[in-house]
């Protein structure tokens, strides 16, 4: 693996906007699970390392979908390396685009954000799928239609034979099936409780 300069920094680009989708998927998470008024804060509050916001959104989450046990663990570091990313990447120790060690690190660090990334926007849009929610003034769909637009003219995705609307069908199944919302047994017994037969 020999990296040029511009091989490393064309994937510092690719990242920036892979953490982009992050953010955005995470603000529309905390809509759901909070409402518009207070995701705003919440987001911030994470981006800032806070453990007792995350810790609610993914107590919301796990209301909804499988996460792995992994995920949180993930997502925090997830989370750390936006940080280091946007903030104070070029200041890191290891950060060297002028040797080759340095910019294997720098690959290194970036497969993780993406390997990272790729799993966390699929958790993220299982869980907006899941919580379409009128009564808060929240719909998932308008961000989920907004993220396949941009994912077919944003990015150059491996389709694997198939149309971009093949793909985007096949890509929400996926998340569906790996990260399938669950109904929880108490929501189904409060379903047959409330039936008046």
């Amino acid at each position: 693996m020999n990296e040029s300069r511009e091989d490393v920094l064309i994937q510092i680009g690719e990242c920036v906007l892979v953490m982009q989708k992050i953010e955005r998927y995470l603000y529309s998470c905390l809509k759901a699970a909070h409402g518009n008024q207070l995701a705003h804060p919440a987001v911030k509050k994470i981006f800032k390392g806070d453990k007792a916001t995350l810790g609610q959104l993914l107590a919301a989450m796990r209301r909804h979908v499988s996460l792995p046990d992994s995920f949180e663990q993930s997502l925090r570091e997830l989370l750390r390396h936006r940080n280091i990313l946007i903030h104070s990447l070029c200041f890191e120790d290891w950060f060297d685009l002028s040797t080759t060690a340095g910019r294997l690190r720098a690959i290194i660090f970036l497969d993780e954000i993406i390997h990272d990334s790729s799993i966390a926007i699929k958790i993220f849009v299982g869980y907006i799928i899941a919580t379409y929610s009128e009564e808060r003034g929240y719909t998932g769909d308008a961000d989920l239609e907004v993220f396949l637009k941009k994912l077919a003219s944003n990015t150059v995705p491996d389709y694997g034979g198939l149309r971009p609307d093949q793909y985007e069908d096949a890509f929400v199944q996926n998340v569906l099936r790996e990260f399938a919302p669950h109904i929880k047994q108490i929501t189904l017994d409060k379903a047959l409780d409330s039936d008046p037969q």
